[in-house]
């Protein structure tokens, strides 16, 4: 035998080997860069942790004023004196125009929060000035059943002091979800007119700006920031607790929302750790790498999953009850992923590779 037909031979007996080696390999290499990916400081424009002070965290300067005796509280996490207490009446809170707070074409606000009661309230918004609605730029509210829907609201409301065309632009983003009186994480996205609210880590609402061309959220000069109300005839107070509000002027990945929502619970942790961490340990995945289309889920009680690709899109959601273990994943092509499954418990997430 040739020393080349030998060398044909020996390549293709051991191609399938190479193949899983190298995607072991990116695998880990995935992985690695995923965690690397988690960079909670950069964009950050204000911070605000609510720990017996209104002071921006971020070192960017955007200290707010409180009016009308902002309380605080113990946070969600049991720690006393670390969250905003809103009365719902005249507790409100701003930070006055700068260019640090002028958002441009994307934006990420995150932040918990608590409410008292179901009405219709203001958490976070930014228009001209405090004594009226002019140059509207955005609203984040809660419980709007007027407007057509209950659950989180994230409004561009661009009026025709902000825009050269004449009109008013009233773009609502509905999370389709109503909000209860529990601890919630929000993030609400800004990207070039695309809108997306997300709610304890899912994706709730994706829309886009419904009227006109609007590629900045601050189509108008300034804007002061409010926490807490709308405006001063107009208010909308806020009734319950507030905390950990970031405001980025970049979209945060899928890592980061993940971060920002699942660790906060650590007041230790300035960078809260990546989606590779679990908080769950009751939960197993089978089998990985996946050669077929059914993956097994194995967990106690009811669950929630939902399925993304390596760039953070959402692929595929679902809920599986205490003997239901089978996840079928026909629709997804080769390559890696990454499963979230939460429960009352906590979350967990596993990467896995489909062949």
């Amino acid at each position: 035998m040739s020393l080349h037909l030998f060398g044909i031979q020996f390549f293709h007996k051991n191609l399938f080997k190479l193949m899983r080696v190298l995607l072991i390999l990116s695998v880990c290499f995935l992985s690695i860069c995923a965690d690397a990916q988690v960079n909670l400081k950069a964009g950050l424009n204000a911070y605000y942790k609510f720990s017996g002070n209104l002071n921006d965290s971020s070192g960017a300067g955007n200290h707010a004023t409180g009016r009308g005796g902002i309380g605080y509280t113990t946070d969600r996490w049991g720690k006393p004196n670390s969250a905003g207490n809103f009365d719902g009446v005249d507790d409100w809170m701003f930070v006055a125009s700068n260019a640090g707070i002028t958002m441009g074409s994307k934006m990420t606000i995150s932040f918990q929060f608590k409410t008292k009661n179901k009405r219709g309230q203001v958490l976070i918004s930014k228009s001209d000035t405090i004594n009226n609605a002019n140059y509207k730029q955005f609203q984040v509210g809660i419980n709007y059943p007027s407007l057509g829907d209950s659950g989180l609201m994230l409004s561009t409301e661009h009026d025709f002091d902000c825009i050269t065309t004449s009109g008013t632009f009233n773009n609502y983003s509905f999370s389709k979800s109503t909000i209860d009186t529990n601890w919630h994480c929000a993030i609400m996205v800004f990207d070039s007119s695309y809108k997306r609210i997300y709610l304890d880590g899912l994706l709730v609402a994706n829309d886009t700006v419904k009227t006109g061309n609007m590629y900045s959220i601050d189509s108008c000069n300034g804007g002061v920031l409010k926490i807490g109300s709308w405006w001063q005839s107009d208010p909308q107070s806020f009734d319950g607790q507030i905390d950990e509000i970031r405001i980025y002027k970049r979209i945060l990945n899928t890592q980061e929302r993940d971060s920002v929502c699942k660790n906060v619970q650590n007041p230790t942790d300035e960078e809260p750790q990546s989606v590779a961490n679990t908080t769950l340990n009751n939960i197993g995945l089978y089998p990985n790498p996946l050669t077929g289309n059914t993956l097994y889920l194995d967990h106690t009680g009811e669950i929630k999953y939902a399925i993304y690709n390596i760039a953070g899109q959402m692929l595929q959601t679902g809920k599986l009850q205490a003997n239901d273990k089978a996840i079928y994943v026909r629709e997804l092509a080769t390559g890696v992923y990454i499963l979230k499954a939460e429960t009352n418990e906590g979350v967990w997430h596993q990467r896995f590779v489909k062949q």
